[in-house]
């Protein structure tokens, strides 16, 4: 008799901690909202401030659909060009230019809308104010507001 109540409020126990344990362990949703403003642009591989030729001159550069209409990249002394990846852009040395390249709509050869897409256009917008052999600076302005997003300053060595 004695062995079956033990049995019995064991069972109880159990039961009544399991649903206990059950009931407090909720799965949290989290929710990430992606944000269309924000602009991307850094080195692939190893991050320093000096671009090596063919080494580390590869750029990540990504700008919303949002924003592309609306952006400007200005180089000092180089050019961002286009790789086989749209998401990735080679810059350039070329002392003593100045580069601008925006975001182009281009449209495709027939009337699908869905294929039309962006390619980044460049051309030279003049010499550098002061001319510092071997420093190469970016500077991403937003339109809107003629304010720059971003800037960086990276030495060029061969």
């Amino acid at each position: 008799m004695c062995v079956e109540k033990f049995k019995r409020c064991l069972f109880l126990f159990l039961f009544f901690f399991c649903a206990f344990i059950l009931r407090a362990q909720t799965t949290e949703t989290l929710h990430i909202k992606k944000d269309l403003f924000l602009i991307y642009f850094f080195q692939k591989g190893v991050k320093s401030d000096t671009v090596l030729k063919n080494k580390t001159d590869l750029f990540y550069l990504l700008v919303p659909d949002s924003l592309m209409g609306h952006v400007s990249v200005f180089v000092e002394n180089g050019l961002l060009r286009l790789t086989e990846n749209d998401s990735l852009v080679r810059l350039v040395y070329l002392q003593g230019l100045n580069y601008e390249s925006v975001y182009r709509k281009e449209e495709p050869g027939n009337d699908n809308v869905k294929l039309q897409r962006r390619d980044l256009k460049s051309w030279i917008n003049g010499t550098p104010s002061v001319d510092i052999e071997n420093r190469l600076v970016i500077r991403i302005v937003d339109h809107r507001g003629n304010k720059p997003i971003v800037e960086n300053t990276f030495y060029y060595k061969d």
